[in-house]
């Protein structure tokens, strides 16, 4: 017997050819009536069979023994028994049950999709009623087949993009797929199941491809077939100074951006999903300064949970597209964020800008049970009356500074040193410039291995919204406890968005640079 699935049920007359005396089978709970057509239906691995009117009894058949139920399959005859039928309470003739009342069925695929027998249904351990059938078997649908590629069954792309494809199908039992191109070859492809998803990243090799790939499906039994196409182009590759190379280092990925030799920036993302900028727009190779972790969180959060959805070399510059949780708590969330940002490097100047956009969509209102909304991390480090080498003790770190600017309040600068700071003052637009600094620390007097004076450089991030009323502020904290500590962020700096807000939904344009200090050549 071939498996017969995704099928549901067409039926047709079943004449009744004995009628023994007994019980009236219209008025006995859970059996069939004694007339009517009966329906035949498949659903997942069981075959059913019910009245077409009346009390409707379900008989499943069950292609294996089952409890209570057994069907046996040779040839193409099936022979069926469920063994139990409900006793109706106001039957008072028999107590007991025989353990083989029920219906018993045999039959015949005459085809694939059809099959012919006998149905007895047994009462007290005697036949009551036959009743002979015919049932043509139909499929409950034409098979259909989805495939898309980020969604969308056209997409165009670039080189080191990444692509999830996904794909799936209804009423069908075979699949295949396939790929072809105007000059980047063709073969089988790896849709082979009834549904499933996979990912990829453009190759340089794929440069200048156009693909289509196609989803095939067929229903076997109806020999009917189905298929979904998408359509993948790739852009020519650029020609460009610009280049990057993803690298994982132990628990975390570094995509390193490059201007022709120069090493500019490296996004650092670790195992849980925080994302951080690493700029170094100078020629120092210990130039690496301050980290800007570009993902909004909420008070005491785990910074986590932000995905790099494609990174692509562009003539002027890389663009990167993030997206993200709003971290909560150390596992929680609190809605989502998306980024898209452009980085360029200017050789001449020693900077490095940025342009892009920035969305958040939190899951409720903020309040006093989330607390402000935390915009970005600007982690740096500064340190207070530590041994310098040029032989002094003084202040030194990779910050010495920060200058709050915008929005119509007078500017001001604070220095780590004077404490943590929550203003409260409302800006909008909102520029933190972080003032690079020469971290000329003599780790060695302090009893630790020595490490080289190095350039850090100095960093600014303006973030700018049309909505209006909105509470944005500038804090920054810094850890006293950790002010000799050469190795700690201890300075830890954030635009916030006040927990009296009513918006949900946030919106900003970014501006990015950072800059080598002088003395960095």
């Amino acid at each position: 017997m071939k498996k017969i699935f995704y099928l549901a049920a067409l039926f047709i007359i079943i004449p009744s050819v004995t009628n023994a005396i007994g019980y009236p089978l219209q008025s006995q709970t859970g059996v069939v009536p004694n007339a009517g057509n009966y329906t035949f239906s498949v659903s997942g691995s069981s075959l059913s069979v019910s009245a077409g009117a009346g009390t409707a009894r379900i008989v499943t058949f069950y292609p294996q023994n089952y409890t209570g139920y057994s069907m046996t399959v040779n040839n193409g005859e099936f022979h069926y028994q469920n063994g139990y039928v409900n006793k109706n309470t106001a039957d008072n003739s028999n107590s007991n049950m025989y353990p083989t009342d029920g219906f018993r069925i045999a039959g015949h695929f005459v085809t694939p999709t059809s099959a012919s027998g006998v149905v007895n249904y047994v009462y007290d351990g005697t036949i009551r009623s036959t009743y002979y059938f015919t049932a043509n078997f139909i499929f409950s649908g034409p098979p259909t087949a989805s495939f898309t590629a980020n969604g969308s069954h056209s997409i165009t792309v670039n080189v080191g993009d990444s692509i999830s494809y996904a794909w799936s199908s209804t009423n069908a039992d075979k699949f295949s797929s396939t790929y072809t191109s105007d000059k980047c070859g063709s073969g089988a492809w790896s849709a082979s199941s009834v549904s499933g998803a996979t990912s990829g990243i453009i190759g340089s090799a794929q440069a200048g491809c156009t693909y289509t790939l196609v989803y095939n499906v067929t229903q076997s039994l109806t020999k009917a077939k189905a298929s979904d196409t998408i359509t993948i182009v790739v852009n020519p590759k650029v020609v460009s100074n610009y280049s990057y190379v993803k690298i994982n280092a132990g628990n975390t990925v570094e995509h390193r951006f490059f201007y022709v030799q120069q090493h500019f920036i490296t996004l650092i993302i670790d195992s849980s999903g925080a994302i951080a900028v690493r700029p170094h727009p100078g020629l120092d190779v210990n130039g690496w300064g301050s980290s800007l972790y570009m993902q909004p969180f909420l008070p005491g959060a785990v910074l986590r949970g932000t995905n790099v959805q494609s990174i692509s070399v562009q003539s002027s510059g890389i663009n990167v597209s993030v997206s993200g949780i709003v971290s909560q708590g150390s596992s929680a969330s609190y809605g989502t964020w998306n980024g898209n940002f452009t980085f360029s490097y200017s050789p001449f100047l020693k900077k490095i800008t940025g342009t892009g956009t920035y969305n958040i969509s939190l899951a409720g209102t903020l309040s006093s049970s989330t607390g402000d909304l935390n915009l970005y991390k600007l982690a740096s480090n500064y340190l207070v009356n530590v041994p310098l080498l040029n032989g002094t003790v003084g202040n030194t770190g990779d910050i010495s500074s920060v200058i709050v600017t915008g929005g119509g309040p007078s500017d001001f600068t604070w220095i780590p040193s004077s404490g943590s700071t929550y203003p409260g003052t409302v800006r909008n637009p909102i520029s933190v410039a972080a003032v690079g600094d020469y971290n000329q620390v003599d780790t060695a007097a302090q009893g630790y291995p020595p490490i080289a004076a190095a350039y850090k450089p100095s960093m600014t991030i303006v973030l700018s919204s049309s909505q209006s009323g909105l509470p944005l502020i500038f804090g920054a904290g810094y850890d006293q406890a950790k002010s000799q500590q050469y190795w700690e962020d201890n300075v830890g700096i954030t635009p916030l968005i006040l927990k009296n807000s009513t918006y949900t939904n946030y919106n900003f344009n970014v501006t990015f640079d950072s800059t080598a200090i002088a003395g960095d050549h």
